[in-house]
């Protein structure tokens, strides 16, 4: 009785130890490592796999990184610094299905600072993980 229960209780252990125990990655670190991707690592694929499928198709479409920049965020910097400014996803909120998350970017260019803010909209509705499936350009920019 008792080498059934111990056997028993290993080989609950050895189910439980072999989980894939990877951390969920909050909104605003999926942001980043997705503008990370672009701007810094220059990786296709990398951000594609952080976007929802509608952005990955889009991404594949441009294919070529400096269009990426120029047509889908519609910002073009050379290694930006990436900062969290804002998100909808607080502790309470990180349960909802879609977030935003406002990222402020700051780039050199010779002697003069360029500064762009995006509002990234992420969605767990196409994966078991926070995706990128929207970016809204600056919402503090105007026209005159």
């Amino acid at each position: 009785m008792w080498l059934r229960i111990v056997t028993l209780m290993l080989a609950v252990l050895t189910l439980i130890g072999c989980q894939d125990n990877k951390p969920q990655q909050d909104p605003e670190d999926v942001a980043v490592a997705f503008f990370s991707a672009i701007y810094v690592e220059e990786d296709l694929e990398k951000a594609k796999r952080l976007s929802g499928p509608k952005l990955a198709e889009l991404l594949e479409h441009y294919r070529n990184m400096e269009a990426i920049k120029r047509h889908v965020v519609g910002m073009e910097m050379v290694n930006p610094e990436i900062e969290v400014k804002n998100s909808s996803a607080d502790f309470f909120r990180r349960l909802d299905q879609d977030v935003w998350v406002e990222l402020h970017f700051t780039s050199k260019v010779g002697r003069s600072t360029i500064m762009d803010v995006r509002v990234v909209h992420l969605s767990q509705q196409f994966a078991n993980t926070w995706v990128v499936h929207k970016i809204d350009a600056d919402p503090f920019a105007t026209n005159g």
